[in-house]
């Protein structure tokens, strides 16, 4: 990424990778947590829109781009990640930041504020995961991917319209995804990692993006968030599926800068 460091730090659980722009102001620091599957990458088209100054870290999950767990071959679970996640930000950002999550992403930075309100000073989800809801559990059934078709139609639900180019790209995607252990992953998932017991308890200002073609999380669950977080305010994206980042990234990015500011008044 221009203007980033890649920099490394080895924590109990895992090697972390993540890419740090240095601030030249005083602003609240930014993480930009990515969705299962994927990595830091995720936030490139997004980041050259975002206001200059701020200090931002992209971070790899463990077992996910350059990020490993310890020992290696360890495998993935939500206690895992959330530990991870946790102790990589008291090593890397010891005061407040600022929170934002895509999709597994934002279901990690849910779980951290309800333990870790004081820590934050807000948080901004992504067409976030982990709400139950009835059919929720039908999520699981995308990442049985195998072969190439299976990713078809993994990209099929989280897109709205993806790009013809990423279609000679499949075959590899789904290599990737089995290396990575993602359906082990999604099947070792259980009903105490769901976030509805606990978003009560975050009572920190909170703003939620969504793009309102969501094929692979129901808008059941926006509905459940908005209910839940009182104080959250809401941007819809149209034209625009699971990954805005990827879709509408200028448009992500505007938001971004606004709710960072802590602008409100857009409209539930």
């Amino acid at each position: 990424m221009h203007g980033f460091d890649r920099k490394s730090i080895a924590l109990p659980l895992a090697d972390i990778v993540y890419f740090d722009r240095p601030p030249t102001d005083a602003q609240t620091p930014l993480l930009l947590v990515h969705g299962l599957g994927t990595s830091s990458s995720s936030w490139t088209r997004v980041i050259p829109h975002l206001p200059r100054g701020r200090r931002i870290i992209c971070i790899d999950l463990p077992g996910f781009g350059s990020s490993t767990t310890r020992p290696a071959g360890q495998p993935l679970s939500m206690a895992l990640l959330d530990n991870a996640l946790s102790a990589f930000i008291d090593a890397v950002l010891p005061d407040r930041l600022i929170l934002i999550g895509h999709s597994l992403g934002g279901w990690l930075v849910m779980r951290l504020a309800a333990r870790k309100p004081d820590h934050l000073e807000r948080l901004v989800l992504v067409n976030p995961a982990g709400v139950k809801y009835p059919g929720a559990e039908q999520q699981a059934r995308f990442f049985a991917v195998k072969d190439r078709s299976d990713v078809l139609r993994l990209m099929d639900t989280m897109w709205h319209r993806y790009p013809w180019y990423f279609r000679p790209l499949a075959g590899a995607v789904a290599k990737e995804l089995n290396q990575r252990g993602v359906r082990k992953f999604v099947d070792s998932i259980t009903p105490n990692d769901v976030v509805n017991s606990v978003l009560k308890g975050i009572n920190i200002p909170v703003r939620i993006i969504w793009g309102i073609n969501d094929r692979l999380i129901h808008e059941s669950a926006l509905q459940i968030l908005q209910d839940s977080l009182p104080q959250a305010t809401t941007h819809l994206i149209n034209r625009c599926g699971h990954i805005p980042q990827l879709e509408r990234p200028r448009e992500l990015a505007a938001t971004l800068a606004d709710a960072m500011e802590g602008c409100d008044g857009l409209d539930r």
